[in-house]
């Protein structure tokens, strides 16, 4: 569950509870379209405290959608003569077309959106020309509102204020979604959701009626709305260093990262494209680096994390980290690949095809890794329960899985196509679900291809 919801708005911007959710708004785009992209770009300027804005909004390509969004709705919706209307629009739909490319981000500029929107990474995010969404919502990367339904029923959702949307959600049909609600990843939501609803699942179902501000971890609720939730007794820093553990003492997870981020960055993305080139027996290397655009983005990383945990003086760290910064955001537009600098990920990691991947900064992601596209590896909890993903060896995440919190994934563990992972999951064991649930304790022996380090470790 990402944490950018109502209660991290600055006490003075915060919009009143309330509203009428429910009902279809046809005020929600602000008479100067400054003033609403200034409540949008207030949103972002509070998750990154001390960053100029410049730096904002350059490395925030969500944000260049909202701004063309902001200028074209505007122009739509203005009292001008209709030979000058026409031309502008088809300036603006010429300058869209470029920030979908860039961003992945496409907003139609008849739909209405209230003011303080936040785009939580871009990528694969549509909004339909006559979907409505009320003040201060958070949608994140992978979400769709969409039309659907039959004749009569046909239509788009109308969304209320301050509601939050997850990765990969999607909202259709001729429906609507109170204020305050929470949608989480992967769930498909087709019917009415009520104020301040958590809903989840495909179809979505009511699992909570906490409203959003309150940012109630998924970990405590199963599929029944009962509490599952136990204390938590060290915190991320802690299981990093020490390690941590999974049921028995034969599906223990070690993850040592000291050795990790000694090692030298070249020999770390060698064993990375060692396994692209074992899939691609007999090309070249140069055919297999050009044509696999998430090499790309892994030597981007490899790169940047050793910059960044190297012991170089702080004013050249801070220059090269800005350069390759840069590199990252024009990576992240080429491949759809998210990978900060700040990750830890183990060697021999294979991103088959590219395309919405993100991992958060905190993120740790174990050696000899599979990881899909459409695959969130996300920050979620609140208080204590705060925190983003330990992932062990061998795991395989399936295309447009959610692993979101602080979770641990257990050595040679599955994650199935379409999952949202809350809650951890034991080595060996696949899950597959929304929310994911154990089926099998195979292994991913079968899912990650053969290779000889990776062999040797399992063993």
């Amino acid at each position: 569950m990402n944490d950018f919801e109502t209660q991290a708005l600055p006490q003075s911007r915060r919009p009143p509870v309330g509203g009428g959710g429910m009902r279809r708004r046809e005020s929600l785009v602000a008479p100067s379209w400054l003033s609403a992209f200034a409540e949008d770009f207030d949103r972002y300027k509070h998750y990154r405290p001390g960053h100029a804005a410049w730096r904002i909004f350059l490395t925030e390509p969500a944000l260049w959608a909202l701004l063309q969004y902001r200028i074209a709705s505007t122009i739509h919706r203005a009292n001008l003569p209709t030979t000058l209307k026409r031309a502008l629009l088809m300036v603006m739909v010429a300058w869209q077309k470029p920030i979908e490319i860039a961003t992945g981000v496409s907003i139609a500029y008849k739909a209405s959106i209230g003011q303080g929107l936040y785009i939580s990474h871009g990528g694969n995010v549509f909004v339909h020309e006559a979907a409505v969404l009320g003040s201060y919502c958070s949608i994140s990367t992978g979400m769709t509102i969409g039309i659907t339904g039959r004749s009569g029923q046909r239509g788009v959702p109308v969304i209320g204020d301050r509601v939050r949307i997850e990765a990969n959600a999607v909202v259709a049909g001729k429906i609507q979604v109170g204020d305050d609600a929470i949608i989480e990843a992967n769930s498909l939501v087709v019917e009415s959701v009520p104020p301040s609803a958590t809903v989840m699942g495909t179809p979505a179902k009511i699992v909570n009626l906490e409203d959003s501000s309150d940012n109630i971890s998924l970990r405590q609720i199963d599929s029944q709305g009962q509490d599952t939730s136990g204390s938590c007794s060290s915190t991320m820093s802690e299981q990093v260093e020490h390690g941590t553990a999974f049921g028995d003492e034969a599906s223990r997870v070690k993850l040592n990262l000291k050795p990790l981020l000694n090692l030298e960055w070249r020999s770390v993305f060698k064993q990375d494209f060692d396994r692209y080139r074992e899939n691609r027996a007999g090309q070249s290397s140069w055919i297999v680096f050009v044509t696999e655009q998430a090499l790309w983005a892994l030597l981007q990383y490899r790169i940047a994390s050793a910059v960044y945990r190297s012991d170089l003086s702080s004013p050249i760290k801070r220059i090269l980290l800005a350069v390759l910064t840069m590199w990252q955001k024009l990576i992240v537009i080429l491949t759809g690949v998210t990978l900060p600098h700040s990750a830890s990920i183990g060697p021999g990691v294979y991103i088959g095809h590219f395309g919405n991947i993100f991992v958060h900064k905190a993120a740790v992601v174990g050696s000899c890794c599979n990881i899909s596209h459409g695959v969130t590896i996300g920050v979620g909890g609140w208080g204590i329960t705060s925190g983003a993903p330990i992932i062990g060896d061998r795991v395989y995440i399936g295309v447009n899985a959610v692993v979101l919190g602080k979770t641990e994934i257990g050595n040679d563990a599955v994650i199935a196509a379409n999952s949202l992972v809350v809650e951890d999951v034991p080595s060996f064991a696949t899950v597959i679900g929304v929310p994911a649930k154990i089926v099998n304790r195979f292994g991913s022996r079968d899912y990650i291809a053969p290779h000889r380090r990776c062999n040797e470790e399992r063993k």
